[in-house]
């Protein structure tokens, strides 16, 4: 597939060479200013943007900075001379552009450069449509159970509110009875009745609140199983927390080649999430000079196996160890009890291992019988 690119140049000359160059591997659009960059943006579907830092008018970074705002999903690129290198660092570390090329450009870094955008925002692509994906499976399973834990929740508090709020009207009505028939009386029973009926609409409110968590019933039916690859899904996962991962220290993945399993990407996707989250909560507290996080995917037949742990050594010397899986308390064991419900319906395992290395959450899936 070809993907369209837009050069930015107020220079006729810079526009000729560069639609040469890249036309062959691209689909070349190309403007002398600011204000027909964007026309051409909302035109056509652009997935990279380079655009030449001095021209008149707009500069290269205030266009940059409007197509930040106005077109996020483009990724954009600067071409700056040496005396203004500063200013295109500057724009890098505040997010504005991804990388940028010095003036006068070479065939081969341009190439590269454009590429490494395309895959870049293919990569984007893909990991907001797994996150779409993870999202609406996390939905339907969380929302269960946390509608379930909510109505547990709230059913003792609200009660006890109730009885003290109709406690605290008794001894409000009791006060008002109290206050002598004066002018000055009356206007304090007055406001004592205004009290008693706040305290009313606020008992009646919480009770509503209750019936509505408790009216909560959504559907968590089996949804379509097909073919998974079990390495691509967590290749994707792994980006969503690449920055987690460098934070964790000492990083260890190791991942053979394994069948697919039967059920869905988002399932799949959601139950690996929640495992890497869960196990880096736990090492939270560790120093990172002592962190070590190991990441297995490998096929033990008929199982597929991915596996997460912590062989962290604590500054008392001892091994930590992860959590049984589910016990439903904490936003970690929540993420653990959906992973088993999850886990329960594609006919897998969920459980925690340990062994002279450490502890390991251990998720096994069967393989599939169907033609990939």
């Amino acid at each position: 597939m070809i993907y369209d690119v837009l050069f930015v140049d107020d220079e006729p000359d810079n526009l000729t060479v560069f639609e040469a160059a890249c036309t062959p591997q691209f689909r070349v659009l190309t403007a002398n200013s600011g204000e027909r960059a964007l026309k051409l943006l909302a035109e056509h579907e652009v997935i990279v943007l380079l655009a030449d830092q001095r021209m008149p008018r707009m500069t290269g970074l205030e266009l940059l900075s409007k197509v930040r705002v106005d077109f996020p999903e483009v990724v954009r690129m600067l071409v700056t001379a040496y005396a203004d290198l500063e200013n295109a660092i500057e724009a890098i570390n505040c997010g504005q552009v991804r990388r940028y090329l010095k003036k006068p450009w070479e065939h081969g870094e341009l190439l590269s450069a454009l590429t490494e955008g395309v895959e870049y925002y293919q990569m984007r692509a893909r990991l907001g449509a797994l996150e779409r994906r993870l999202l609406e499976t996390e939905r339907v399973y969380s929302l269960g159970v946390i509608s379930a834990g909510l109505a547990r929740e709230l059913g003792g508090p609200v009660s006890q509110l109730g009885t003290h709020v109709n406690r605290a009207r008794d001894l409000l009505r009791q006060a008002a009875d109290s206050v002598p028939p004066t002018a000055g009386g009356s206007s304090l029973r007055a406001q004592l009745s205004d009290v008693d009926e706040e305290l009313g609409n606020a008992l009646g409110s919480a009770e509503k609140a209750v019936d509505v968590v408790r009216g909560v019933e959504l559907p968590t039916g089996p949804s379509e199983r097909l073919n998974v690859d079990v390495s691509e899904v967590l290749r994707l996962t792994l980006r969503l927390v690449q920055a987690e991962l460098r934070a964790a220290g000492s990083v260890e993945i190791d991942v053979q080649p394994v069948p697919v399993v039967l059920g869905s990407p988002a399932q799949v996707g959601q139950v690996m999430l929640n495992l890497v989250v869960s196990t880096l909560d736990t090492m939270a507290d560790v120093p990172r000079s002592e962190r070590r996080l190991r990441i297995r995917l490998v096929h033990e037949d008929p199982w597929v196996v991915f596996e997460v742990g912590c062989p962290v050594l604590t500054s008392a010397g001892r091994r930590s160890s992860l959590p049984p899986p589910a016990s439903g308390e904490t936003p970690q064991d929540l993420g653990l009890a959906i992973s088993r419900s999850i886990v329960s319906e594609l006919g897998g395992e969920l459980d925690t291992e340990a062994d002279e290395s450490g502890s390991a959450l251990r998720l096994r899936l069967p393989r599939s019988s169907r033609a990939a």
